[in-house]
C-alpha cells in the first residue's frame, strides 16, 4: 500500500524544515519593517527611500542566513570563509526580496494605515541605523571574502 522510504528522507524533511524556519525568523521582521515604511507613504520617493534602507538590511541578512546554511550542511565550511558565490547569490535574492514588496504594495488592496510607532522619531532613527550597520556588515563580509 505504502512505497517503502529511505531512512534519510526524514532527516532531509527535517533540516530544510529548519533551515525555512530560520529563514523566516531571520527575514520577517526586515519585511515587515519594509510594508510597515511603505504604509506611511506610498509614493515613489518613499519607494525608493524604502529600497535604499532595506536592501543592505536584506543583503545581509540573506548573506548571513546562507553561508549558515552552509556552514551547517556541509560541516566542513569555516565560520569566516564566505565565498564570491554565496555573496552573488544572496545580493540577487536579497534585492529581488526587497524590491518586489515595494512593486507589488498595494496592488488591487486598500492598503491599512501603518502602525503609530513608524512615525516616531527614534524608531525612524533605528530603522537607519540597523540600515548603516547592515551596509557596514557587508562591507565587512565583502572583506571576508577576498
Amino acid at each position: 500500500m505504502f512505497f517503502p522510504v529511505s531512512d534519510r528522507i526524514g532527516d532531509t524533511i527535517l533540516r530544510s524544515g529548519l533551515y525555512m524556519f530560520a529563514g523566516t525568523v531571520v527575514l520577517n521582521p526586515a519585511l515587515h519593517g519594509l510594508v510597515f515604511r511603505l504604509r506611511t507613504k506610498y509614493d515613489f520617493e518613499n519607494a525608493l527611500r524604502s529600497v535604499v534602507i532595506y536592501l543592505p538590511i536584506f543583503v545581509f541578512a540573506t548573506t548571513v542566513l546562507i553561508h549558515a546554511i552552509t556552514a551547517l550542511s556541509d560541516g566542513e565550511t569555516l565560520l569566516f570563509t564566505i565565498t564570491w558565490f554565496e555573496i552573488t547569490i544572496a545580493s540577487y535574492f536579497g534585492a529581488l526580496m526587497c524590491v518586489l514588496p515595494v512593486l507589488v504594495h498595494r496592488v488591487g488592496l486598500a492598503s491599512e494605515p501603518a502602525p503609530t510607532i513608524v512615525a516616531h522619531r527614534l524608531y525612524q532613527q533605528t530603522e537607519r541605523a540597523i540600515s548603516l550597520g547592515s551596509l557596514f556588515g557587508v562591507s565587512i563580509l565583502l572583506l571576508l571574502a577576498l
